[in-house]
């Protein structure tokens, strides 16, 4: 009975961990030397070069294309000591409008593009914005008002941001002009 218990001793070791059955094939050495040198590193997520992106890298190159969406009356800007111009908004402006206020905008029922555009056409109020920053604001009574951020450059105001604040908050700013 002791010789069939030591024979499968003999094979089970064999089997389980013996140093030759490692290091027997040439694969087993190559992966135990592979795992030895490096530790596994994460790969980077890779992008499918689709025409897409093609062109979302070249978009994203290009000079920003701005659309004139109002204007600053020369009456009104002499009221308020700053210079008459065009009122433009950016595509990529639209595009933060969007991400930063897409839930405001959804309860509006607007686009980025109407939004700044009622505010830049029907503004009532111009309150001192942070440096030469112009805040134009649309009031009606209630106690929310839309407004759109507008700073000089070169020859024409550009929107910075758009966005819905409180009457409260507004009446801590400097106004500059109201509509009688």
């Amino acid at each position: 009975m002791l010789s069939k218990t030591k024979k499968m001793t003999k094979k089970v070791t064999k089997k389980v961990g013996s140093p030759k059955s490692a290091v027997g094939s040439k694969k087993a050495a190559k992966k135990s030397v592979a795992n030895k040198k490096t530790a596994p590193v994460a790969k980077k997520p890779t992008i499918k070069k689709t025409a897409a992106n093609k062109t979302a890298k070249r978009v994203s190159r290009r000079k920003p294309v701005y659309q004139k969406v109002g204007r600053l009356d020369k009456v009104v800007a002499d009221a308020i000591g700053y210079e008459s111009a065009d009122i433009c908004v950016s595509n990529s402006g639209l595009r933060h409008i969007f991400e930063g206020h897409h839930v405001e905008l959804a309860q509006l029922g607007l686009t980025p593009v109407a939004f700044v555009s009622i505010v830049a056409t029907n503004f009532n109020r111009i309150y001192k914005g942070h440096g030469q920053a112009l805040i134009l604001a649309l009031c009606n009574g209630n106690a929310k008002v839309v407004i759109i951020e507008l700073s000089l450059r070169q020859s024409f105001y550009y929107v910075k941001t758009a966005f819905v604040k409180n009457q409260k908050s507004l009446d801590k700013i400097e106004l500059l002009w109201s509509k009688k």
